[in-house]
């Protein structure tokens, strides 16, 4: 059971927070069928229409790539190795969410699996948890894992881009590993 948490929290990973609103950014191409092992995130389809209605936009960065996946938008990231005894999955790439001057970076997401949280840098500064992961998912074709706003994470969404519509325990989105 341990080892599919791991794979399936691997596929948490993105941040589904990237995929906020990426409709812009879904134009980019789907992966190749050669790609390397990377983690999954689909939005959950009606996050994905909030953000739109809200103007965030997203961009992926450093070989994140976004794409539309079953109704919504999808994120990929690439995995780039392993930490703290294979407890701890860490990826490449990043997302940028932005509403006109007010943006957010994420990028460098770490999935730890001992406390079942993935997180990431934020703004380039600092490191924090954006996500409680729990399976099942309950959604499987959109993901193995599903991806739940931290408190935090929530209040820094709804403060950047001065809304009220994410809290903390929300159901952002799905992941899947993919090796």
């Amino acid at each position: 059971m341990k080892q599919l948490v791991r794979k399936m929290a691997a596929a948490a990973t993105i941040v589904v927070v990237g995929v906020a609103g990426a409709g812009a950014a879904a134009a980019a191409a789907a992966p190749a069928a050669d790609r390397k092992p990377d983690t999954r995130v689909a939005m959950r389809p009606m996050v994905a229409d909030a953000l739109g209605d809200l103007r965030v936009h997203v961009r992926p960065f450093n070989g994140a790539k976004a794409y539309h996946f079953r109704g919504t938008v999808a994120v990929n990231f690439e995995i780039s190795g392993t930490g703290k005894g294979g407890d701890r999955i860490k990826h490449t790439g990043g997302i940028a969410l932005r509403k006109g001057h007010d943006r957010i970076t994420l990028r460098r997401f770490w999935i730890d699996l001992d406390r079942n949280r993935l997180s990431g840098l934020v703004n380039g500064q600092v490191r924090a948890d954006l996500f409680r992961l729990s399976v099942p998912s309950g959604r499987p074709k959109l993901g193995d894992v599903r991806l739940r706003l931290t408190r935090p994470a929530a209040k820094a969404i709804n403060q950047t881009f001065g809304v009220h519509a994410f809290s903390g325990g929300d159901t952002f989105g799905f992941a899947t590993v993919r090796s």
